[in-house]
């Protein structure tokens, strides 16, 4: 009987009572960034009793949090009652996967290389093998 007592005695105090649901966002378009579970003060998220929260986290409802991993989701603060996290429009997804100039002009220096390469007598798999460890 003593056992049982100190097994459920240990099984109660190990165990997170009240975790709080937080979803961080990128300030500028408002889409979520990471979700995170647990007291908002040593998260540094916020001061006691949950005031004086940073700009780009909210206190989430377990729907809201559970939404927000969800891929393309943003976060509408200008909504009071009802599930502030929402899903991204076609025209914001489309211009979240648009390629940076950075990635284009690389692409086109890997195609220039390629073809250098060729012309220098390289066979299609040693100049694949070349351009794999290109970091």
């Amino acid at each position: 009987m003593k056992k049982i007592i100190l097994l459920f005695l240990f099984l109660f105090t190990c165990s997170v009572a009240n975790a709080e649901l937080w979803v961080c966002i990128d300030e500028a378009n408002k889409e979520v960034i990471k979700t995170i579970q647990g007291d908002g003060k040593k998260l540094g998220i916020c001061d006691f009793n949950n005031t004086h929260i940073i700009s780009n986290c909210i206190l989430a409802t377990k729907t809201e949090y559970e939404k927000a991993k969800q891929p393309y989701m943003k976060v509408d603060n200008s909504i009071i009652n009802g599930d502030r996290v929402i899903s991204m429009t076609q025209t914001e997804i489309d211009e979240k996967n648009k390629p940076t100039q950075a990635e284009i002009d690389y692409q086109k220096l890997l195609k220039d290389l390629k073809i250098k390469l060729k012309g220098m007598g390289f066979t299609d798999e040693e100049i694949n093998i070349l351009i794999l460890n290109i970091p």
